[in-house]
Protein backbone atom coordinates (compact mmCIF):
# COMPACT_ATOMS: atom_id res chain seq x y z
CA UNK A 1 0.00 0.00 0.00
CA UNK A 2 0.89 3.57 -0.55
CA UNK A 3 2.15 5.26 2.68
CA UNK A 4 0.45 8.58 1.84
CA UNK A 5 -2.88 6.83 1.43
CA UNK A 6 -2.45 5.16 4.81
CA UNK A 7 -1.67 8.48 6.51
CA UNK A 8 -4.72 10.15 4.93
CA UNK A 9 -6.98 7.32 6.12
CA UNK A 10 -5.49 7.29 9.60
CA UNK A 11 -5.60 11.07 10.11
CA UNK A 12 -8.28 11.95 12.62
CA UNK A 13 -10.95 14.37 11.50
CA UNK A 14 -11.10 17.56 13.54
CA UNK A 15 -14.75 18.31 12.82
CA UNK A 16 -13.98 21.59 11.05
CA UNK A 17 -16.57 22.68 8.56
CA UNK A 18 -15.82 24.45 5.34
CA UNK A 19 -16.36 28.20 5.63
CA UNK A 20 -19.79 29.33 4.55
CA UNK A 21 -20.25 32.21 2.14
CA UNK A 22 -23.08 33.66 4.26
CA UNK A 23 -21.68 33.18 7.73
CA UNK A 24 -22.48 35.50 10.61
CA UNK A 25 -19.23 37.42 10.19
CA UNK A 26 -19.93 38.04 6.50
CA UNK A 27 -23.44 39.27 7.19
CA UNK A 28 -22.17 41.57 9.96
CA UNK A 29 -19.48 42.94 7.64
CA UNK A 30 -22.00 43.82 4.92
CA UNK A 31 -24.37 45.29 7.51
CA UNK A 32 -21.53 47.46 8.81
CA UNK A 33 -20.70 48.61 5.25
CA UNK A 34 -24.39 49.48 4.68
CA UNK A 35 -24.59 51.52 7.88
CA UNK A 36 -21.40 53.40 7.02
CA UNK A 37 -22.71 54.09 3.52
CA UNK A 38 -25.86 55.58 5.03
CA UNK A 39 -24.05 57.86 7.47
CA UNK A 40 -21.28 58.96 5.10
CA UNK A 41 -23.20 59.42 1.85
CA UNK A 42 -27.00 59.22 2.07
CA UNK A 43 -27.68 61.19 5.24
CA UNK A 44 -25.58 64.29 4.32
CA UNK A 45 -27.02 64.26 0.80
CA UNK A 46 -30.55 64.15 2.18
CA UNK A 47 -29.76 67.09 4.47
CA UNK A 48 -28.32 69.12 1.57
CA UNK A 49 -31.42 68.43 -0.53
CA UNK A 50 -33.67 69.62 2.30
CA UNK A 51 -31.60 72.80 2.72
CA UNK A 52 -31.72 73.48 -1.04
CA UNK A 53 -35.49 72.93 -1.13
CA UNK A 54 -35.94 75.34 1.79
CA UNK A 55 -33.76 77.92 0.03
CA UNK A 56 -35.82 77.58 -3.18
CA UNK A 57 -39.08 77.98 -1.26
CA UNK A 58 -37.80 81.13 0.46
CA UNK A 59 -37.02 82.92 -2.82
CA UNK A 60 -39.06 86.05 -3.45
CA UNK A 61 -39.27 88.87 -5.96
CA UNK A 62 -36.11 90.98 -6.02
CA UNK A 63 -33.76 88.27 -4.71
CA UNK A 64 -30.44 87.85 -6.48
CA UNK A 65 -29.95 84.37 -7.94
CA UNK A 66 -27.49 82.44 -10.07
CA UNK A 67 -28.64 79.82 -12.57
CA UNK A 68 -26.96 76.45 -12.91
CA UNK A 69 -25.40 77.78 -16.11
CA UNK A 70 -23.83 80.72 -14.25
CA UNK A 71 -26.23 83.49 -15.29
CA UNK A 72 -26.69 86.15 -12.58
CA UNK A 73 -29.87 88.14 -12.20
CA UNK A 74 -32.75 89.15 -9.96
CA UNK A 75 -36.17 87.57 -9.71
CA UNK A 76 -38.89 89.55 -11.50
CA UNK A 77 -41.75 87.05 -11.07
CA UNK A 78 -42.35 83.60 -9.57
CA UNK A 79 -44.99 81.24 -10.94
CA UNK A 80 -45.48 78.65 -8.20
CA UNK A 81 -48.15 76.71 -10.11
CA UNK A 82 -45.89 75.99 -13.08
CA UNK A 83 -42.62 76.10 -11.12
CA UNK A 84 -40.89 78.78 -13.15
CA UNK A 85 -39.06 81.99 -12.36
CA UNK A 86 -38.82 85.06 -14.56
CA UNK A 87 -35.28 86.33 -14.16
CA UNK A 88 -34.36 89.91 -14.96
CA UNK A 89 -30.81 90.00 -16.27
CA UNK A 90 -30.68 93.53 -17.66
CA UNK A 91 -33.06 96.47 -17.79
CA UNK A 92 -34.84 95.12 -20.86
CA UNK A 93 -33.93 91.43 -20.65
CA UNK A 94 -36.09 88.88 -18.86
CA UNK A 95 -35.60 85.14 -19.11
CA UNK A 96 -37.80 82.29 -17.86
CA UNK A 97 -36.16 79.41 -15.97
CA UNK A 98 -37.36 76.37 -14.10
CA UNK A 99 -37.26 76.99 -10.39
CA UNK A 100 -34.92 74.04 -9.93
CA UNK A 101 -32.35 75.70 -12.25
CA UNK A 102 -31.62 78.62 -9.92
CA UNK A 103 -29.69 78.93 -6.70
CA UNK A 104 -29.71 81.83 -4.28
CA UNK A 105 -26.74 84.07 -5.00
CA UNK A 106 -23.92 83.70 -2.51
CA UNK A 107 -23.66 86.50 0.00
CA UNK A 108 -20.76 88.84 -0.73
CA UNK A 109 -17.90 88.40 1.69
CA UNK A 110 -17.47 91.23 4.11
CA UNK A 111 -14.57 93.44 3.22
CA UNK A 112 -11.64 93.07 5.57
CA UNK A 113 -10.54 96.32 7.19
CA UNK A 114 -7.36 97.65 5.67
CA UNK A 115 -4.35 96.86 7.76
CA UNK A 116 -2.65 99.87 9.26
CA UNK A 117 0.53 100.63 7.37
CA UNK A 118 3.61 100.52 9.48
Amino acid sequence: MNPILLIAQAAPTTGQQTPSLFGADTILFFLFIGVMFYFIILRPQKREMAERQAALESLKKGDAVVTTGGLHGTIAEIDKEVGTILLQVDRNTRLKFNKSAVNPAPKPAEAKPAEAKK
